[in-house]
């Protein structure tokens, strides 16, 4: 893939962005710019308005269905014979099976139709990169930190910070692989250290902690990053293929419910949905991809958790009636110490795991009863 392809490529990923393209000067320029070049850029938004990603889906032959605000099929990139794991969100698609792939039209044009980024763009246009419309290239500007572009930053872990992260967590490396898989953990360079950051496909909210737990220099354990709806619920899109739900709080937690889901074999059936703290809240798109399922609520052992707890499930009252919360309080861990979050439960006293061990191993499996 050529120099241009690979900045048009990288750049599709986000919409409304433009990709840089080169054109050489005409000749009557060049005795006064010699070797300067011009930039020109693609207008992805008129690609995108005059091919609808859902148009597209029914044309490519897909059968969509409705799925609360957003519309599920079969994944045509891994000929997907069970399930509905192709979930389209407004004009992105995200897979949540086989492949894993995930993007825009162009995107999904080029992995069904192969070849290069632009040559993916020329079938949508039906004309030639070089009448593609076009529109002069916004002037740099200086960063800052609220326009800092960490969407473009994230990336998937070593095995070292995957092994590193498990252990500090006290999980399994399995479970932080699976996080990973569902598109829910991410790994980001920063200039105090490796963070790990829990977010969602659509980068919609996220929040990033230090690798190795140290704090901030802000003197706080997480950090929620610039232009994230930090009060949105994290994996609710990504639960939708998954017939139940477990709802915690944060980021630890997230990852705890997912080594228990493996512990319990249940990881085809349970999907975590992480509240990022208690102020969050779930908007009326949040609770449509949830209608309908079993949920367990998992919050804080404290009087701040279990008000949160209340207020969500009075909210979740609205799309389904089978909600249970569990209580964690009372519980110690090894070393003396209360129980507090689901992350705690992996440091159980022998006293503790000896008194709910049955309910412990079935923690994330749904049967209509209380988990502890």
């Amino acid at each position: 893939m050529s120099g241009n392809a690979k900045s048009l490529r990288r750049l599709a990923l986000f919409p409304g962005r433009t990709a840089n393209l080169v054109t050489q000067q005409p000749p009557e320029r060049r005795r006064h710019a010699l070797g300067r070049i011009e930039r020109m850029s693609i207008d992805f938004q008129t690609i995108h308005a005059a091919n609808p990603l859902l148009d597209y889906c029914r044309q490519r032959g897909m059968h969509l269905s409705r799925a609360g605000l957003n519309w599920i099929a079969k994944c045509p990139i891994h000929q997907e014979r069970n399930g509905h794991s192709f979930v389209i969100h407004e004009n992105r698609w995200t897979c949540f099976g086989k492949c894993g792939r995930h993007g825009d039209v162009i995107d999904l044009e080029q992995a069904l139709g192969g070849g290069t980024l632009q040559e993916a763009i020329q079938r949508l246009s039906g004309v030639l990169s070089s009448a593609l419309p076009v529109t002069p290239s916004e002037p740099k500007r200086r960063e800052t930190y609220s326009s800092w572009p960490w969407p473009k930053l994230l990336r998937f872990s070593s095995p070292e910070e995957i092994d590193r992260l498990a252990e500090e967590r006290n999980i399994s490396a399995e479970a932080c692989r699976l996080a990973e898989a569902r598109g829910l953990l991410r790994f980001l360079d920063h200039q105090e250290g490796v963070a790990w950051v829990v977010t969602d496909c659509l980068r919609q909210n996220a929040v990033a902690r230090l690798l190795g737990g140290q704090l901030w220099k802000h003197r706080g354990k997480a950090k929620t990053l610039p232009r994230a709806l930090a009060k949105r619920p994290i994996g609710g899109l990504e639960s939708i293929p998954f017939p139940c739900i477990a709802i915690v709080e944060g980021g630890p937690d997230l990852l705890a419910a997912m080594h228990f889901i493996l512990q319990c074999g249940t990881q085809e059936l349970v999907a975590p949905v992480c509240m990022t703290s208690t102020n969050s809240e779930f908007l009326p798109d949040d609770l449509e991809q949830l209608r309908g399922k079993p949920i367990r609520l998992f919050p804080h052992a404290d009087d701040n958790g279990r008000k949160a707890a209340i207020r969500w499930c009075e909210q979740l009252k609205a799309v389904t009636a089978d909600i249970q919360i569990t209580d964690l309080r009372g519980f110690t861990k090894s070393d003396g110490s209360i129980i507090k979050d689901v992350n705690d439960l992996t440091q159980l006293s022998y006293e503790t795991w000896d008194a709910i061990q049955a309910d412990l191993e079935g923690i994330m499996v749904f049967e209509g009863r209380s988990c502890i």
